[in-house]
Order: C-alpha cells, then structure tokens, then sequence
C-alpha cells in the first residue's frame, strides 16, 4: 500500500516543481563550463530601469504592510528582498565595466542592495516565524522606503555616467549564481509543499518568482535583436514561464494554508 500523501497542495505540482529543479542541475553544469567569460550587453538602461522600478515598488509595497501590518507583508518582502538582492549581485558582476569607475559603482550599487535585501528578509522571517511586534516593523519600512529612494537617485546617476551598452564582466558567475539559486526556490518550493510546510512555500515561491521574471527580463532586454533574442523567447516559452507559474501557485498554495494556520 503506497503511503498517503501529506504535503499541501496537489501532489503533481510538488513533483512538477521537483523536477524542474532536477533538470535545470544539468544546465547550470553545462553554463559553468561553458557560458562565455565576458559579452557586450545591450539596453542596459532599460535594463537597470525594469530592476530598479521592480525595487523600488517592491520597497513602497513591502513597506506599506511593514507599517500595517497585512497578512500578505511576507510575501511582498520576500519579493522585494530577492529583486534587491539578485538586481544587485547582477548590476555589479554583468553591467558595470571592469575598471577603477565601474568597480566603484558596483561597490556603491551592493552597498544599498545588500542591507536593503537583508532588511527585508529578515522582515520576511519575523513575520512568517516569529509573529513581530509593531514598532520594530514600522522601523523596517521607514528602511525601505529610505532605500527607494536612494535606489531612484541610483538610476539617475546611473543614466547620466554609463551608456546603454557596456562590456559585461564576470558573465559566466552571474548566470551559473542566478541559475543555481532558481534550482533553490524550484526545489525548495516542491519541498515545502510535500513536507506541510507553508512559511517555506510562501518564501521558495516568491523568491522563484522575482528569479524566472528577471531572468525573462535580462534574456530579452540585454541581447541584440537575431538569434540571441529568438533563443531568449524560446527559453522564456519553455522554461521561465512555466516556473513562474508554478512558483505562483506555490505561493497561494502556502499563503492559503499559513493563514488557517494563523487563525
């Protein structure tokens, strides 16, 4: 007699989600012993705009339930904290050039990326383990929302001193760094799902989510228009989408679950 199934949610999608994660193993291998070193990236402006706008909201809206404390704030700053985290780890190893200016703007953009990341994971934790009190999350949204504003002046500065196509460094450690954490948030999401573990679920899920749409993103926008581009679509179709998708409803899965469980 097969042993019944515990976990929340559909059984396929935790195996689904597993799965993914096992077949993206191979292809993180392969980039990291072939993914070109260095590239000329394309559209940064555009790109660096789609992250920071990203950032930014995240930081208002993540924020705003800091201060309110709404039973959605895990969620929103598990995004937030992710969109920082990833925008800045890629800002600082793909776009900025390789010399004395450009690791001076990595330094400055990781200097605000990472505290603002660390702000809102640990909000993240507090709400989603240990049931925080009011004032200290009123202190966490005032952070964030400072650090919007900064990530604003960031942008601007940032269009005034570089040009919208710069040579990328360190190219092979950025995509192998954001791949293997997307096999994280996919295998972690399936098991959350199969081990009774919403808080996990809600956090995988979210996380997975800012990872396959900024990937999306950054495949479309940094490429040339020609093949490249065609195999950024193809990769979005086959692989990004659909692991959003699951990572959403991972999400609501955990969401729906944590809440009974909190009330």
């Amino acid at each position: 007699m097969s042993r019944p199934y515990a976990g929340i949610g559909p059984r396929w999608l935790a195996l689904l989600l597993l799965a993914f994660a096992a077949l993206e193993i191979p292809w993180v291998v392969y980039l990291a012993f072939f993914q070109i070193q260095s590239a000329t990236v394309y559209h940064t402006h555009l790109a660096a705009a789609g992250v920071t706008v990203g950032a930014v909201v995240g930081c208002v809206v993540a924020a705003r339930g800091l201060w309110r404390s709404s039973p959605w704030t895990p969620i929103a700053t598990t995004i937030t904290g992710t969109i920082l985290l990833s925008g800045g780890v890629a800002g600082a190893l793909a776009v900025d050039l390789p010399d004395y200016a450009g690791l001076n703007r990595s330094i400055t953009l990781l200097a605000m990326a990472v505290p603002g990341a660390t702000v809102a994971f640990v909000a993240s934790y507090r709400t989603l383990v240990r049931k925080p009190g009011r004032s200290r999350d009123r202190v966490f949204a005032v952070l964030l929302v400072t650090l919007a504003v900064l990530l604003v002046v960031r942008l601007l500065i940032t269009f005034d001193s570089t040009g919208a196509e710069l040579s990328a460094s360190h190219l092979r450690l950025l995509v192998v760094l954001l791949d293997t954490a997307e096999v994280v948030a996919l295998g972690g999401s399936g098991l959350a799902l199969m081990s009774n573990r919403p808080a996990a679920a809600i956090f995988c899920g979210s996380a997975g989510i800012v990872l396959f749409l900024g990937d999306a993103w950054l495949n479309l926008v940094l490429v040339p228009a020609g093949p490249a581009f065609v195999a950024a679509i193809l990769y979005a179709v086959v692989g990004e989408i659909p692991s959003t998708a699951m990572c959403a409803m991972t999400v609501i899965i955990g969401y729906r679950y944590w809440r009974h469980a909190e009330a």
